[in-house]
């Protein structure tokens, strides 16, 4: 599909529907296309989901500080109350099976019809279900010696800081709720602003080449077709920036490249000129007559290796 695909950037404010630009490059006559779609913006959702997501951990921590950490139980293993619960089932399988098979018997014995198997079934489940509920509560019970008495609390003011003080678990519930309700509907919503950027497949490959080679559009700079990159290898954040703010940021990113070489261009030439072998043989004579030595190369040697290629490229590593 990616071969058969074109990511087409400055489109015209008239053909920024899926329906438009679909119509626009099937007038083309460079084949047909088989599925448009125009990038939304989607900042503001995005940011509610962030938000949700933040005030469903602050939530979460609030019950973790009201009901404690279980953790903190003596002889507590997680793992160990997987294997209990897993070998549990098992048992309890076992079981089941045991008693079908004995009651079974006994109404063969005696005579009985067949137990319809409905009522079996739902014997089974009730016996199962409460079953189930005692072996958890056994497990659940010591969680309650652990409650704090008190509700964790939180101030609405700046930084948590200032403000009255709230019940945390009712503040983050509602909060949690709000922000619930406004991202469900904005993703309902199908009022988004539409961006310059647009994702167009083709049905035939060659139809997607000859779209990446010409002029799509008369006027300069618009539609500007390329061959579409691989889904993942998208950065959905930034595939839909406009041109113009792209340069902007590619002048600051220069800028600032430029800036940190001449910032460390003096403290480069001065290391520089220290390690310089005049300058070693002034402070640490030896060293510098072990430098002239070739000391690396004679610890290849000193190594083993088989052939002086490879005692180059150790030297060359050291």
């Amino acid at each position: 599909m990616v071969a058969r695909s074109v990511i087409v950037t400055g489109i015209p404010e008239q053909l920024r529907t899926d329906q438009a630009l679909t119509e626009y490059y099937n007038n083309l006559n460079i084949g047909s296309v088989e599925s448009c779609y125009v990038v939304r913006n989607v900042h503001k959702l995005n940011q509610l989901i962030k938000q949700r997501a933040s005030a469903l951990k602050k939530l979460e921590e609030a019950y973790a500080k009201y009901w404690g950490n279980p953790c903190s139980i003596p002889g507590y293993d997680p793992e160990r109350i997987l294997d209990d619960v897993e070998m549990y089932k098992k048992v309890l399988d076992q079981a089941e099976n045991k008693k079908d098979e004995s009651s079974d018997s006994s109404d063969n014995e005696n005579g009985n019809t067949k137990t319809p198997l409905a009522i079996r079934l739902t014997k089974r489940n009730t016996w199962r279900k409460a079953m189930n509920t005692t072996f958890i509560k056994s497990m659940v019970e010591p969680l309650d010696q652990k409650k704090s008495s008190r509700r964790p609390t939180v101030r609405t003011g700046f930084l948590g800081l200032f403000g009255r003080k709230v019940d945390a678990i009712e503040h983050y519930t509602v909060l949690f709720d709000d922000l619930d309700k406004m991202t469900t509907d904005l993703r309902a919503s199908p009022n988004y602003e539409m961006t310059n950027v647009a994702f167009v497949t083709f049905n035939h490959m060659s139809s997607a080449v000859i779209a990446s080679q010409i002029a799509i559009h008369p006027e300069p700079f618009a539609c500007r077709t390329i061959m579409a990159y691989e889904p993942r290898d998208v950065l959905w954040s930034s595939v839909s920036i406009r041109g113009r703010e792209r340069i902007v940021r590619e002048i600051i990113v220069w800028a600032i490249t430029v800036v940190l070489i001449i910032f460390w261009f003096v403290p480069v030439v001065v290391l520089s000129s220290l390690m310089s072998i005049n300058m070693i043989k002034r402070i640490a004579p030896r060293v510098a007559d072990a430098i002239q030595q070739n000391a690396a190369t004679t610890l290849g040697y000193y190594q083993g290796l088989r052939s002086r290629s490879a005692v180059a490229e150790s030297t060359l590593s050291k």
